[in-house]
């Protein structure tokens, strides 16, 4: 077996195994659960991880880049709005002015 992903926490390893499951790759999670044995102590041996067959490596590797690629909303990668009530630049994960509460317009 070979590691394709170490993941940040353990919900985050389910999340790439089911993701990996739906493209037909059998993946395996190694680690799961030593954060309730060793508390806070996080180092790169003690995070949960993504194990695939060898056989199923570069299949594995391409799949994990394209589910991070898409794990980033599309909204959070897109440019700024700008109020058309008050002018104010606002970040593009917001539906309304801070400023003013004016709404975001259909076309931004």
């Amino acid at each position: 077996m070979k590691q394709v992903y170490s993941a940040r926490n353990e919900v985050d390893a389910h999340l790439v195994k089911g993701f990996l499951d739906e493209q037909g790759i059998e993946s395996v999670v190694q680690g799961a659960g030593l954060s309730m044995i060793l508390g806070e102590i996080t180092t790169s041996d003690t995070l949960p991880s993504i194990w695939v067959r060898e056989e199923d490596l570069d299949r594995a590797i391409e799949a994990v880049a394209g589910f991070k690629a898409d794990a980033i909303p599309a909204q959070l990668i897109s440019d700024p709005w700008t109020c058309p009530k008050c002018g104010e630049s606002i970040e593009p994960q917001f539906t309304e002015c801070w400023n003013c509460g004016e709404s975001k317009p259909p076309s931004q």
